[in-house]
């Protein structure tokens, strides 16, 4: 079929009349321009006479999402705080029981897909199976494994989606999606930003034949940089962004909405365009990354009782059952491996995770996250410990009590907070690229979310992401 509409469309011109045009019933005109699209091509009257004129721009509806893992909404203080300041999880992805019901994501998905949006950035998956089985994966009809010499036809499953890594080869918990009756993807090799999970894909847009650059992912905890940048930077090579010269970017600017449009410059904008537009609120436990750390770490149980932050720390005299090198924590040291020399330790997630955990715990680096909760724990009567000496206020810490530091088995119900940020954001480059519309769903301000909002919490039951969906309605 394709081969032949590709045919149809070479047999039309640029220009021609259709003389009888004017007697053509609206119907048969709506299914003439439809057909003309796929061509790239519009249809228009002009005095009378119908005429053809190649396109120049196409609508497409674009989407980003974080729908956050299940791992970080579960029932406990690293959960959200929600149902009268209970700690509980409203996000049921669990499969156990829901039948042949599709998950909340696979719902979104499907959502995405019926009404036609063309590109949808998802971080924070917490299930593959979530994209398989919505029709992102949809079957299609091919001719690849048929007898050269007689027709047939065969269903096969594709997968229209992808899913992220980051310039050092780790997978990402985070996807792009496509929908293949607007784009398609072209032989140009993905590329990295180097340092975080953002990609950078080329696709050919069906009605246009225009060919679009479109980054997506999870941005690090850094702000970006351009040229004419000093400030941090994301990821350490702080490479130039506007390198990259993305046409649209889709992503969880990870609280740096606003800073990350100054990164790409003066020819793009953003959507949501007002920095107070919030895209994130959550209502959690005041220690909750701490707790985290506690969680994924199972209680840092690979640890000896009473090892500090000083005590883990990798130097020139401690090379083995320890994180960080070089007598300090960073970001880079969240890779390491705490190679335990107790023959009774296995490999296990947790014990991978030991390293990354105690680094942000330790480290003083996770800014306005681990390390602004630390200082709240380790604050003294005279208020000197800050973000930027509470690495050095934390070498005593034992991070074996931590758990019972902040009250984990016992916490209490007044340590709860609101926090929000303008995190979810859709950047697009204006020489190429115009804004016709957006929408941040659900509103925190007004309907049932908001409503619900006020007595339970932020998410609830009615949208079960601390994140916001948000889409935008373009022309390329």
């Amino acid at each position: 079929m394709e081969f032949w509409l590709k045919q149809l469309c070479k047999a039309f011109t640029i220009h021609f009349n259709l003389p009888q045009a004017a007697a053509m019933s609206s119907r048969a005109l709506v299914l003439l321009a439809g057909a003309l699209f796929e061509c790239g091509l519009a249809y228009r009257t002009t005095g009378g006479a119908a005429q053809l004129a190649r396109t120049t721009e196409v609508k497409l509806k674009v989407a980003t999402l974080n729908c956050l893992e299940v791992g970080l909404s579960s029932s406990t203080p690293a959960g959200f705080a929600t149902k009268s300041r209970a700690w509980v999880d409203d996000k049921d992805t669990d499969k156990d029981g829901r039948g042949r019901n599709p998950t909340w994501l696979t719902q979104q998905l499907n959502k995405f897909w019926d009404d036609g949006v063309a590109l949808v950035s998802l971080q924070e998956v917490d299930q593959p199976s979530d994209l398989s089985e919505s029709r992102f994966h949809s079957t299609v009809r091919t001719t690849i494994g048929c007898p050269t010499k007689m027709p047939c036809q065969s269903k096969k499953k594709r997968a229209h989606y992808i899913q992220l890594s980051n310039d050092i080869g780790r997978e990402e918990t985070a996807y792009l999606a496509w929908n293949p009756k607007k784009l398609k993807r072209t032989k140009t090799k993905a590329t990295h930003y180097p340092g975080t999970g953002l990609m950078m894909f080329e696709f050919k847009v069906f009605g246009s034949g225009k060919t679009i650059k479109v980054m997506a992912g999870h941005a690090d905890s850094a702000p970006p940089c351009n040229a004419g940048s000093t400030a941090a930077c994301w990821g350490p090579q702080k490479a130039n962004i506007t390198a990259m010269n993305p046409d649209i970017v889709m992503m969880d600017a990870n609280q740096n909405g606003a800073t990350a449009l100054m990164a790409y410059g003066d020819n793009y904008a953003v959507y949501p365009s007002d920095p107070q537009a919030m895209t994130s609120m959550k209502v959690v436990y005041f220690y909750r990354k701490l707790a985290q750390a506690v969680e994924n770490t199972g209680f840092f149980e690979y640890l000896p009782k009473g090892t500090t932050c000083a005590k883990l720390v990798c130097s020139d005299g401690n090379t083995v059952d320890c994180c960080g090198a070089e007598g300090k924590y960073a970001k880079k040291s969240e890779t390491n491996i705490y190679n335990s020399t107790d023959s009774k330790v296995k490999a296990s997630k947790a014990l991978t995770k030991t390293c990354q955990y105690a680094s942000r715990v330790c480290g003083g680096y996770d800014k306005g996250k681990s390390s602004a909760e630390l200082v709240t724990l380790l604050q003294q009567p005279d208020g000197t410990i800050t973000e930027e000496n509470v690495a050095d206020a934390a070498k005593s810490l034992d991070l074996t009590e931590l758990a019972d530091l902040i009250r984990y088995h016992a916490p209490e119900p007044s340590w709860s907070k609101k926090t929000s940020a303008q995190e979810d954001i859709i950047i697009y480059k204006k020489p190429t690229v115009g804004f016709i519309s957006g929408e941040v769903y659900p509103s925190f301000t007004s309907g049932r979310y908001a409503e619900l909002g006020r007595t339970e919490g932020f998410p609830n039951t009615v949208w079960p992401s601390d994140h916001l969906l948000v889409t935008a309605e373009v022309t390329v």
